[in-house]
């Protein structure tokens, strides 16, 4: 029996692809601190992204983290330094 692939949608290009392939923002349930890929002991909200620069300023510029972390505050120019980041890497 063939292991079953997680897809997630990308809130960049709207594609749905295999998680695995895609970056992964969690905000913490009880601190609201942002992760950028985190272990899976990290529990709360997430957002997937392409690990490409055109779905992530996609993301940034259309505010969808924004729309989907909107319960809790957190430091957006903190996590935009951390994804400009992910991108130069």
């Amino acid at each position: 029996m063939s292991e079953k692939i997680t897809e997630r949608k990308c809130q960049g290009c709207q594609k749905i692809q295999d998680r695995s392939l895609m970056l992964k923002i969690t905000r913490h349930y009880k601190t609201g601190k942002i992760h950028i890929n985190p272990a899976s002991d990290v529990t709360g909200r997430s957002v997937y992204v392409c690990k490409n620069e055109q779905c992530i300023k996609i993301l940034l510029k259309k505010k969808r983290i924004e729309k989907n972390f909107k319960d809790n505050p957190f430091s957006l120019s903190e996590l935009k330094a951390s994804l400009e980041g992910t991108l130069h890497q």
